[in-house]
């Protein structure tokens, strides 16, 4: 029951590893639709900008509170919370890998959120 927004141009396309890609993704969109409520909503935004392209998956979730947050953005494991459905917690470990396989691409993770409001999670990757 959450709505999922894509804005994607369609003749992007990005220089790496698809496996490691979707990874990235997989986990994203996961931990997106895990911390968000029902009738809330995900977003994918992907753009190109000079060599890179710019993907963005934002939530309008839970959000993470300071300490999460700042383990994840030193690319340690966070605390793991439970989904807004009771779903278990999750080792943090995905997230520890989303930021290993952007950086082998010659990429930046990003991760901003409030408690609350929902969190952002944003990495760039080669264009090809």
């Amino acid at each position: 029951n959450q709505k999922i927004a894509v804005d994607c141009p369609k003749d992007l396309q990005v220089k790496g590893d698809k496996h490691m890609i979707f990874s990235i993704l997989q986990n994203l969109l996961t931990n997106a639709c895990k911390y968000t409520p029902a009738q809330g909503t995900v977003t994918i935004q992907v753009k190109g900008e000079k060599e890179n392209a710019w993907i963005r998956v934002m939530d309008t979730g839970m959000g993470m509170h300071l300490d999460q947050l700042k383990y994840v953005i030193n690319g340690a494991r966070a605390t793991p919370t439970k989904g807004t459905d009771g779903e278990k917690r999750g080792s943090g470990f995905g997230l520890m890998l989303c930021r290993q396989f952007i950086e082998k691409h010659g990429g930046h993770f990003d991760v901003q959120s409030e408690e609350g409001k929902g969190t952002e999670m944003s990495f760039t990757i080669p264009l090809e």
